[in-house]
């Protein structure tokens, strides 16, 4: 499996025998990793939006069949009242919800924040997105108890999904700087209730450095932590 980094929560993966784009939303289709998944006819194409926030979602993903070809979509039901008409090959799921055509399996889970999170089967492996579930517990500027309630609800959606998959083979998840100090304490916990082979930081703009500083903290719970460098970086998992 080959995975790029796109831009923040944003990927593309190739599996055997297809592709899978998540959170795309950066302008520009010329960016590397996607350039490659949208040139390759010989994988169907399945692209994923978490939900609706700017961060997450283009209307520019609708217009991937046209140089892709064979393109599935599969939306956070929220994104529905952006798009407004539904396309014949876009499909609507929400928590709770599942897709499966044969060549791929997602489930949909909450989120602590809009729309839902991934878990994405595929060629016999397990891929987990988070988009915007995550501890955000704000412990710098809420209070105690809100930072209590936001952390308990987070804690209780992690219950859900660990009661469906106890393992992932790689786990995206955010490692937001704007949190402070205890920015990776929702990435620990989720890997801590979830065996994760490999884990991948996103949700933290442009700021490497301090996304990468999570390793340690990560790799605690026998998780592999993959840096990511720049736009484009390519991993082989």
């Amino acid at each position: 499996m080959r995975i790029a980094y796109l831009y923040h929560s944003g990927f593309a993966l190739q599996f055997e025998k297809i592709s899978v784009v998540i959170d795309y939303y950066s302008p520009g289709t010329s960016q590397p990793g996607l350039v490659d998944v949208l040139t390759d006819s010989s994988r169907k194409l399945y692209v994923l939006s978490s939900h609706g926030h700017a961060d997450h979602f283009d209307t520019q993903i609708l217009g991937f069949e046209r140089t892709h070809g064979d393109t599935a979509y599969v939306l956070s039901r929220d994104i529905a009242a952006v798009i407004g008409t539904t396309p014949a090959n876009v499909v609507y799921i929400g928590d709770g919800e599942s897709y499966d055509d044969g060549d791929i399996k997602i489930q949909a889970f909450g989120s602590t924040d809009e729309g839902v999170s991934f878990l994405i089967h595929a060629d016999g492996k397990s891929v987990f997105h988070a988009g915007d579930l995550n501890n955000w517990h704000w412990n710098e500027e809420a209070t105690p108890e809100e930072s209590a309630l936001y952390e308990a609800n987070y804690l209780a959606e992690l219950e859900k999904i660990a009661a469906c998959a106890t393992s992932v083979d790689v786990a995206m998840f955010p490692v937001d700087p704007r949190l402070g100090k205890d920015f990776s304490r929702g990435a620990e916990q989720f890997v801590a209730k979830i065996k994760t082979a490999h884990f991948i930081p996103m949700h933290f703009g442009a700021r490497y450095g301090t996304a990468n500083s999570a390793k340690q903290a990560v790799e605690r719970h026998g998780a592999s932590f993959h840096e990511i460098h720049c736009k484009g970086h390519v991993l082989d998992i």
